[in-house]
């Protein structure tokens, strides 16, 4: 025999456990249950997660979900003086006897029905107190400012494994080798700027705690460090420009050198200087050497590297902005933009192909639209431009069509019987345009109201056509057909010769 019990759909409570509410992953603790039923409860931590063994009673602190008033903290299986706090969180009395031996006990938190039911247990370390640590010196104690990431080695006494190294108060990734001896990875940002650090070491519960002693680590100031010039290259001939260089472990002090000589300098960061190259240092094109001085203490020279002041050999590109498609019903204006990487466009010209045997000078083109249809038609405009030291792009070429005269459409009178295939004939005629675009077949009732209609996509022009078969279950009759079109520039049609359809 089986228990069965009823579960409202309309009532269904989904109880999902989030562990990002309580500061730690919970995968998969979700239960559905009626109204009224207790949650199934889970636990996500506990604090503390571990007890020296002979030591005093204390208070343990239960966090997970689905805690409910009645819920009860269970020791190795045995209910515990239990106080509700929240749905997330309850407290339990836990008594010295609890803790009188070595052992590696359960907790677990029991909801009572309706509902309800044990949690996952979670294990809870009873053990020997761990000592204090001791901190009494360091390898290396000393690194310069801006360097990368280390690894450190702590010296001492009375660590465990799970002690944690710590770099100003802040937990270091930690590894144990033994009682004496630790080692710790010291981040670049805790070397990013001089001064002095405090290194102490704390060890975990049960007992543990924190170093009393501490040990000073030094940051000085390095030699500067050059990693790359921007611009990455000048133009020979150019202006004055600002050079910025980029590395590390630069001060206020510290000083761009160009061509060996020192050059008027803006401090930024400890990554970052600037300083004003004149434009008779690029007169004519080089690699003159670039270094970063850092006087003492410390300090010193970079390594250099090259600038690169070269020729301008490239000519400039040239595109077409603002026009919006190949087909126009009206005047059409578009521009050509033209751009160099080196010391910028003399001028732009175009060639209107066909219409014109001579340049004209850009950026902006002009195709005309006249109602007498005289400028119909598909229009090629060659363009290309020149940059200051006279590099000469290749033509390039746009099409530009004008369609100015409205299309017209007409179809075939059909007769079909009711609830058979219409294969429909029809033609649209534009002088201009190849095809027509949002094409369409309609029907019409003696009334004048359209009640059948098929899509016709986009046929060519000038032709004879057949539409795909459709099936027609229009009362018998006789109806009116047309054909709606627009063409490639927009123009509607400016009449439909419209035909009889007999469904019989």
């Amino acid at each position: 025999m089986y228990a069965v019990t009823r579960i409202s759909v309309t009532a269904a409570v989904v109880v999902v456990a989030l562990a990002w509410c309580l500061g730690g992953a919970v995968a998969g603790a979700r239960t559905v249950h009626g109204d009224g039923d207790n949650p199934a409860p889970f636990i996500n931590t506990l604090s503390p997660a571990a007890a020296a063994v002979g030591g005093p009673a204390f208070t343990l602190t239960v966090s997970g979900v689905g805690f409910v008033p009645s819920s009860e903290v269970r020791w190795n299986g045995t209910a515990r003086a239990t106080t509700f706090v929240s749905t997330g969180q309850l407290t339990a009395q836990i008594s010295d006897a609890d803790i009188a031996t070595e052992q590696t006990t359960t907790v677990t938190v029991f909801n009572p029905l309706p509902g309800g039911g044990e949690s996952a247990p979670v294990a809870f370390a009873v053990a020997p107190p761990n000592p204090a640590p001791d901190v009494t010196g360091l390898s290396p104690a000393q690194a310069m400012v801006g360097g990368d990431a280390f690894g450190i080695t702590v010296i001492g006494s009375g660590f465990v494994p799970g002690s944690t190294v710590l770099w100003n108060g802040e937990d270091r990734t930690t590894g144990y080798v033994n009682g004496f001896m630790l080692t710790a990875t010291v981040r670049a940002s805790d070397v990013a700027a001089a001064g002095n650090a405090y290194v102490t070491v704390r060890n975990p519960e049960p007992g543990g705690g924190l170093s009393a002693s501490a040990r000073v680590f030094t940051i000085v100031y390095p030699a500067p460090v050059l990693e790359a010039l921007d611009p990455v290259f000048v133009w020979a001939g150019g202006p004055t420009f600002t050079l910025t260089v980029t590395g590390s472990r630069f001060t206020q002090a510290s000083v761009i050198q160009w061509a060996g000589v020192d050059r008027h300098t803006v401090y930024v960061s400890p990554e970052r200087l600037e300083a004003d190259i004149p434009a008779s240092e690029i007169a004519s094109a080089g690699a003159p050497g670039v270094r970063v001085f850092t006087p003492g203490p410390g300090g010193g020279l970079s390594a250099a590297l090259s600038a690169d002041v070269r020729v301008d050999d490239i000519p400039p590109v040239t595109v077409v902005d603002g026009l919006k498609g190949t087909w126009h019903r009206t005047t059409t204006r578009f521009t050509l933009v033209a751009t160099d990487v080196g010391l910028g466009v003399d001028w732009t010209y175009y060639l209107l192909v066909g219409d014109s045997n001579y340049l004209q000078n850009g950026p902006t083109v002009v195709i005309p639209a006249p109602k007498d249809h005289s400028n119909d038609g598909l229009h090629t405009v060659e363009y290309r431009s020149v940059d200051k030291v006279g590099n000469l792009e290749p033509f390039k070429h746009v099409q530009v069509g004008i369609d100015t005269t409205l299309p017209r459409t007409s179809v075939a009178a059909a007769e079909v019987k009711r609830g058979g295939t219409l294969r429909a004939k029809y033609r649209v005629d534009d002088a201009t345009s190849p095809r027509a675009l949002n094409t369409l077949l309609q029907v019409v009732n003696a009334s004048g109201k359209v009640v059948w209609r098929l899509s016709l996509g986009q046929p060519a022009t000038r032709q004879w056509r057949t539409a795909a078969a459709a099936r027609i279950t229009l009362p018998k009759g006789t109806y009116k057909m047309r054909v709606l079109a627009h063409d490639l520039a927009g123009n509607a049609q400016s009449g439909t010769k419209s035909a009889t359809l007999t469904v019989y």
